[in-house]
């Protein structure tokens, strides 16, 4: 029987992975191994091994030190005006000048192709021993790297390579190539999901022959409209009533927006005085990563708090999605007549169902230097080609923040247009078979193996 690693490093990479047709089709035709971190082993043995499926621990790298180096080096040597802001606010969090510097060098080295191909030379001469063990229990036909932002996901990659095991790739999301991954090591297939990730490969040296753009496999379930619930039942769950707008708050937590629910519990007062105006409802959907202060939040009745996926061996960060879960977003998306959010995939998916979004651009009452403040976040590439498309407001004052409210809920075909383009540019087809084409691309890899 055909054998296929998968790395499942987390809660999102299970949910594009176990949670889309990929899962099924491959454990179909092979046996699949997914490669969990260590607190996780029982919640994916007890869930998903069978005959055909195995799990087994992800190997740690023999020495953590130079592991960090390899991150460090690979991550700020990519030469994207995302890293050049990531750079300014590690320093402006309180890193040293010489930091700085030896980022900035690493940057400007990248962008040099020679510099770029010296890094992945070295690092893939180096000994790599840590996958031995499973490599020699399994010998796999393939190994399908579902994260490639993780240096557990290199070292995979560098393993295979070296014991001619072939070797498929995917980004686990939409920013990855620009502000997350210099690509270490270049699978034998590299599996993006748009035109503008194609792009972003291109000019980290990927080969054209080696990509296929395939679409987001966790946006398949968005296909099958048979998945929504009647609005009536679905506001039933937080006692909400039908007949009020429904605003879905995605909370970004404490590491991504630290005023985050400072800006909420003005908007809730907002509501309650009547300057939001329609008395809408509001459904608070914190990052299932980060810690929430929900409890700091004003009690009023119009307001729900709804916590994504489970928490896995008591790790409030190790989250994870069952298919219930992924039904809930895609009910809590169709259902509601706006989004806010903070730089949040979460945008491209209400584009889908074609619901107005506004994305937040300030820092609740505090003023931050542009280096701190939140609204860095819109000059990141992958950001930037979102607000270009004119089909999503950024508030940068509370002020604006309720004006783009009282507007998108009284006209929601406002920005409909620019909607149509986030979705065509940044979710590619929604046509519910990402998956199947991600299990084909893994298949065909996979059969010339063997002959």
């Amino acid at each position: 029987m055909k054998t296929v690693f998968i790395t499942i490093s987390d809660g999102e990479v299970s949910k594009s992975i176990l949670q889309s047709d990929i899962f099924p089709r491959l454990s179909a035709r092979m046996l699949v191994v997914l490669l969990v971190p260590k607190h996780k082993l029982a919640y994916f043995s007890e869930r998903y091994a069978s005959e055909r499926v195995s799990a087994e621990v992800m190997p740690r790298a023999r020495s953590s030190r130079f592991e960090e180096f390899w991150a460090d080096l690979f991550l700020y040597s990519l030469h994207t005006k995302s890293i050049r802001i990531k750079i300014e606010y590690s320093y402006a969090s309180g890193g040293s000048r010489l930091g700085k510097y030896i980022k900035l060098l690493l940057w400007n080295l990248g962008r040099f192709r020679g510099y770029r191909a010296a890094c992945r030379w070295f690092y893939h001469v180096l000994p790599e021993r840590s996958f031995d063990a499973l490599l020699e229990l399994y010998h796999p036909d393939a190994v399908f790297a579902a994260n490639l932002t993780s240096m557990e996901d290199a070292r995979l990659l560098k393993a295979a390579r070296r014991r001619g095991v072939r070797s498929i790739g995917m980004p686990k999301g939409w920013d990855n190539l620009t502000l997350k991954t210099f690509l270490p090591v270049c699978p034998d297939m590299l599996l993006v999901e748009t035109e503008a990730m194609r792009s972003d490969a291109l000019a980290l040296d990927v080969p054209a022959g080696k990509i296929k753009v395939v679409g987001f496999p966790k946006f398949d379930p968005y296909a099958d409209r048979g998945l929504i619930i009647p609005r009536a039942e679905f506001m039933r769950r937080f006692g909400f009533d039908p007949s009020k707008k429904l605003i879905l708050y995605a909370g970004a937590g404490d590491q991504l927006a630290p005023h985050d629910e400072e800006i909420l519990s003005d908007f809730l007062e907002a509501i309650a005085q009547g300057t939001v105006v329609g008395a809408p409802q509001v459904l608070v959907r914190p990052h299932p990563k980060y810690k929430y202060r929900a409890e700091i939040l004003p009690r009023y009745p119009f307001w729900a708090l709804d916590r994504p996926g489970t928490a896995v061996a008591g790790y409030e960060a190790a989250f994870e999605f069952d298919r219930a879960d992924v039904i809930h977003l895609m009910n809590s998306l169709y259902h509601c007549d706006l989004l806010i959010h903070t730089a949040s995939t979460l945008g491209v998916e209400a584009a889908i169902f074609d619901k107005p979004s506004i994305t937040l651009a300030y820092d609740g009452h505090a003023h931050m230097p542009p280096e701190l403040s939140i609204a860095r976040y819109y000059d990141y590439v992958h950001f930037k080609r979102v607000l270009a498309t004119h089909g999503m407001k950024a508030a940068y004052i509370f002020d604006e923040l309720v004006r783009y409210t009282n507007g998108y809920l009284a006209n929601p075909l406002s920005d409909h247009a620019g909607r149509q383009k986030i979705a065509e540019e940044n979710a590619y087809h929604t046509d519910g078979r990402a998956g199947e084409r991600v299990a084909e691309a893994v298949l065909e890899l996979v059969e010339p193996a063997k002959n």
